[in-house]
């Protein structure tokens, strides 16, 4: 009796603990989807005062004084005109 459980019962806890781990490592974490990114104010020095923005879109990115942040758009750090969301 106990050999008939164990044959039938194994098989069928190996395929549970299998799908378990697959849902519990799921690559897709909606957390990871959303990245984030520095956002700036232009101001007289260019790109200067970093706040922290998602490239998620949803509602601008602002800072606590409510002025609009955008992206770096190049590795000079002199033109921020990149659209930013806030989380």
């Amino acid at each position: 009796m106990k050999t008939q459980v164990l044959k039938k019962g194994l098989p069928l806890l190996a395929v549970v603990i299998a799908i378990t781990g697959a849902l519990a490592f799921d690559s897709k974490n909606a957390i990871e989807e959303a990245a984030w990114e520095f956002g700036y104010i232009n101001t007289t020095t260019p790109c200067s005062m970093p706040v922290l923005c998602s490239t998620e879109i949803g509602p601008e990115c602002t800072n606590s004084a409510g002025q609009i942040v955008y992206g770096l758009d190049n590795a000079a750090g002199t033109s921020c005109t990149k659209p930013l969301f806030r989380f």
